[in-house]
C-alpha cells in the first residue's frame, strides 16, 4: 500500500494518463485513496466520494432550522428558513448561507453584497468568531491569502484545515 503523500502518474494506476495522482487520506472518514494531485493542492477533492454523497444529501434535504453543515472545503453553512430576515443571503436554490458571512452581516446589521468578502484572519475557515473575521474586497482578500495566513499557519492551519502534528513542524 502506498504511503500518504506518495505521487504517481495516472497511467500507472489505470487512471487518466495526463494527470498526476497523490495517495490521500479523507479528512472525514480516514479512507485512503488516489486523488488528482492538483485538486488536493487547491484544497478541492479532499473528501472521498462516499462522504461527499452524505454531505450533499444533508444539504439537499435540510435537516432542521439553522442547522450547521460542515462543507467539504472547511466552511460551515447554516440553514435558514424563508421567514428569517437574512434569508435573501442564501446561495443558489438551497436555503443555506455561509456562517462567516451571516456572522458578519448580523454584526453590521445589514446584508452583505455579493462583492463583499469575509476573510478569516487566522486561516481557520470554521473559526467564525467576529474577532477572527474581516470584511474586505476581492482584491484585498486575495492579498490576505497570498500572505499565507501567517497567523493560522503558526497555529497549525493551512487553508482552514488543521494539520496533523507531524506535518505542522
Amino acid at each position: 500500500m502506498p504511503a500518504i503523500g506518495e505521487t504517481i502518474m495516472g497511467q500507472l494506476i489505470g487512471h487518466g494518463k495526463n494527470h498526476k495522482y497523490i495517495w490521500h487520506k479523507c479528512p472525514s472518514c480516514g479512507k485512503e485513496r488516489w486523488a488528482i494531485y492538483t485538486a488536493v493542492q487547491r484544497n478541492q477533492n479532499l473528501i472521498c466520494g462516499q462522504c461527499n454523497s452524505r454531505l450533499s444529501s444533508k444539504i439537499a434535504i435540510g435537516i432542521t432550522r439553522k442547522q450547521k453543515c460542515n462543507l467539504t472545503d472547511g466552511y460551515i453553512a447554516i440553514r435558514l428558513e424563508p421567514d428569517d430576515s437574512y434569508y435573501p443571503m442564501v446561495f443558489n436554490c438551497k436555503p443555506y448561507v455561509l456562517e462567516h458571512r451571516l456572522v458578519m452581516a448580523k454584526y453590521l446589521g445589514r446584508y452583505l453584497t455579493p462583492t463583499e468578502q469575509v476573510h478569516h484572519k487566522n486561516g481557520n475557515r470554521s473559526d467564525n468568531r467576529i474577532e477572527n473575521l474581516e470584511l474586505t474586497t476581492a482584491s484585498g482578500h486575495h492579498k490576505d491569502h497570498c500572505k499565507g495566513y501567517e497567523d493560522g499557519f503558526k497555529k497549525g492551519y493551512i487553508n482552514g484545515l488543521k494539520l496533523a502534528m507531524s506535518e505542522a513542524k
